[in-house]
């Protein structure tokens, strides 16, 4: 959720930077890998509640310009705003969902995907193949 942010503010115009530069300064100091990994665990619930704020700030910020929602950027965005926060009466807040297939996985792969199969969970690509398939596919 971190690097979405930092990646929405790349393709930002300067005046639209200067409006929410002060809500992301703290991840683009650091990285969104630095940042995450500095994290204690007991953190994890107010930083959650603090980046639905920082998404909120910055959807309305620039949701209304046309010229940001053709980019993968901001669709990544608006994506995992809707997907992860809620906003009632004006409020945001996390939404009580756990991870599931729909949910974007990277800013650099919108179709990697998450399942769990047999209690085992993955990210990215799952293929599945019979041997017929495959044979059929090497000798064509």
């Amino acid at each position: 959720m971190i690097e979405v942010l930092i990646r929405i503010e790349r393709i930002l115009d300067e005046s639209d930077k200067k409006l929410i530069s002060e809500q992301l300064q703290a991840y683009l100091k650091t990285g969104s890998e630095k940042y995450v990994y500095g994290l204690k665990s007991s953190e994890l619930p107010h930083e959650l509640n603090k980046l639905g704020k920082v998404y909120h700030a910055v959807h309305a910020a620039i949701s209304g310009k046309d010229k940001y929602h053709v980019t993968k950027e901001y669709i990544n965005f608006e994506r995992v705003y809707k997907e992860h926060f809620v906003v009632v009466n004006q409020e945001i807040s996390p939404k009580p969902t756990r991870t599931n297939s729909g949910m974007l996985q990277s800013p650099d792969d919108q179709d990697a995907t998450f399942r769990e199969k047999n209690g085992k969970q993955s990210k990215g690509y799952t293929i599945t193949g019979t041997e017929r398939q495959i044979l059929t596919t090497l000798y064509n």
